[in-house]
């Protein structure tokens, strides 16, 4: 177009000044560089520059223009919502946004949210397109195995078959062990299942059911891999191989322990030296006793808040620590 080196120029010159006094804001959404009068051309020009998104301000026929739409799903596939009805209803045209977002499919003709080809693109771009996708495909094995390997949180939108089927979970959870929350009740107390998340994130441990959930290997599992897993442990396996294990991992794991092991002082020892602010899940005779406190100082010198008054006028008077905020 005869007219584009200038229009080109003030677009760049629109989007310099957006990012010189709204830092930003483009990164949020793109401020209108064409409106409904903007001649077919210069809109062509903009789509080729990747501002897809600016389909929703041109005028209603190029809405309806298969060069100018196909240009702005590459880029930007949710302007699929702002295409001409009849444009979403063009199978390669919905296939191009899908790829580029695989959300754009709630956008599509209702016939393509039951197209296996279009959803598994869209699945395989953004698992979670699964949500928009037709039930028969929300049960279909291949369907939903490609949307949790792309994101584990697309079984939530599984059929309810799919979400008690073994290998549909292991894939999800080997992607997010926090999908076990979505499994079937009898894949939560699915032992190998379970400790194959926890071992990965041992706070998984909070989606399993018994007997996984009590079972010392699984249980062990997820406290070295999360120490502040120990809170979703039954209180029958907490015992102190169990408890040692959880604060040396991380010290704060120490207040989901039972009452008679923050009164051991070698578990406490243990978990003040991993973090000083355990401190304050001792019990309190351990308090007041000088090694321990002075460990917990060492590791983080806000931990004499916690310690016995007499302690804290202790350390302070000798100068052992520095004083802490707050006091």
């Amino acid at each position: 177009s005869p007219i584009f080196p200038f229009f080109e120029m003030h677009v760049m010159v629109k989007r310099l000044f957006l990012l010189a006094t709204v830092p930003g804001a483009l990164a949020a959404k793109s401020k209108q560089l064409i409106d409904e009068s903007t001649p077919r051309n210069d809109v062509l020009d903009v789509m080729q520059h990747g501002d897809g998104d600016q389909l929703e301000y041109a005028a209603p026929e190029l809405k309806a223009d298969a060069e100018i739409v196909l240009l702005a799903v590459q880029a930007h596939g949710l302007s699929l919502r702002h295409a001409a009805r009849p444009l979403q209803e063009d199978p390669e045209l919905v296939f191009a946004a899908v790829r580029q977002n695989g959300n754009a499919l709630q956008f599509a003709s209702e016939k393509f949210m039951a197209d296996r080809r279009i959803v598994r693109a869209a699945v395989r771009n953004d698992g979670i397109a699964l949500k928009f996708a037709a039930e028969s495909l929300k049960a279909d094995h291949r369907i939903v195995r490609a949307a949790v390997r792309s994101d584990a949180d697309a079984l939530e939108y599984a059929a309810k078959s799919l979400k008690a089927d073994r290998r549909i979970l292991l894939s999800a959870c080997l992607s997010d062990p926090g999908a076990l929350k979505f499994a079937a009740p009898e894949l939560q107390a699915d032992r190998d299942l379970v400790l194959a998340a926890v071992e990965q994130d041992g706070d998984s441990l909070e989606y399993a059911a018994e007997p996984a959930r009590s079972d010392r290997d699984v249980v062990l599992a997820a406290v070295q891999s999360s120490g502040t897993s120990l809170q979703y442990v039954a209180a029958h396996v907490k015992d102190e191989d169990i408890v040692m294990a959880a604060v040396q991992e991380d010290g704060l794991a120490l207040e989901f322990a039972p009452e008679s092991l923050k009164a051991d002082r070698e578990v406490v020892m243990t978990a003040v030296l991993n973090d000083g602010m355990a401190l304050q899940f001792a019990a309190e005779p351990l308090k007041a006793d000088r090694k321990i406190v002075q460990a917990a100082v060492q590791q983080d010198k806000d931990a004499l808040k916690y310690a016995t008054d007499a302690l804290k006028h202790t350390f302070r008077k000798h100068g052992k620590v520095v004083r802490f905020s707050g006091d």
